[in-house]
């Protein structure tokens, strides 16, 4: 495994937890599944990994099956945000690019 693709991974870990902890873990109980019909028409890639006691397969299989087209991918050697679901998030963020604008100069 490259260099780069781990600092993007180690890079993807620190954004997304910084963004959470930063907003006081904005989440409610329950809020995102109550509230996940908000996100239909939306490229929705869920990646979880199989050991994650944090967050447990189960839940992002209940979130997949309430969002219109969601991918859900289910690491079965990953627990919570480690390695390889970062390795994971950087992949789906490089296939949703494809669904951006072009940058205008």
């Amino acid at each position: 495994m490259g260099h780069a693709i781990v600092l993007r991974a180690s890079m993807f870990i620190g954004l997304f937890e910084n963004f959470y902890l930063m907003n006081r873990c904005f989440l409610k109980p329950n809020q995102l599944l109550d509230n996940a019909s908000r996100l239909r028409g939306i490229p929705t890639f869920i990646a979880n990994g199989r050991l994650d006691m944090l967050t447990p397969p189960v839940t992002a299989w209940q979130l997949s099956q309430r969002i219109p087209n969601a991918k859900l991918e289910i690491l079965p050697a990953n627990g919570h945000v480690d390695l390889g679901v970062a390795l994971t998030g950087v992949r789906a963020t490089d296939s949703l690019a494809g669904f951006l604008p072009a940058a205008r100069p």
